[in-house]
This record gives structure tokens, sequence and C-alpha cells, in this order.
């Protein structure tokens, strides 16, 4: 068992185990990294413009995979459930 534990500690960010679990370990390494210097770039615009306004956040994480899909079966049933009203109102 702890031989498995090793295995799934040790693998690579952005691996299909980590996009299924979401967060930090559904990115690759390249682009944690891109997200945190397009944060550090709006942050040092935001701030060389006067620091008004709200201040910019950081890019959400990816959900995790369960999640997204609950989420577009959602967006599913709303589209579909709208192209039915529309039909009945042609």
């Amino acid at each position: 068992m702890t031989e498995i534990a090793d295995y799934v500690e040790h693998l690579p960010s952005g691996c299909a185990l980590g996009r299924e679990l979401g967060g930090e370990a559904a990115l690759p390494v390249a682009a944690q990294l891109l997200r945190e210097v397009e944060y550090t770039m709006r942050n040092v615009a935001w701030q060389q413009g006067g620091s008004s306004g709200t201040p910019p956040k950081r890019l959400e994480l990816p959900k995790p995979a369960d999640e997204a899909r609950a989420e577009a079966a959602e967006m599913d049933a709303k589209y579909l459930a709208h192209q039915k009203r529309a039909a009945r109102r042609s």
C-alpha cells in the first residue's frame, strides 16, 4: 500500500489524477508559473495606476472534474429547457 502512496505522491502536476482532483494538482508546473506571472503583472499595473479600484485577483484554479461535469450537465439541462420553451413560442 505504501508503494501506491509513494507513486501517487510523485505523479507530475497536470496528470490525469491531478485533473480529476482539481486545484493546484490540475495544472502543470508551467501553467502554475504562468498564472503567477500573469497575476504579478496585473498587480504591478494596478499599483502603477494609482491603486484605485479593486485590486486584481488571482485566476481561479480548476475545479475538480466531478464538479465540472455536474455544472456542465446543469447547463445542458437549462439549454434544453430553453430550447423547448422557444419551440413552443414559435
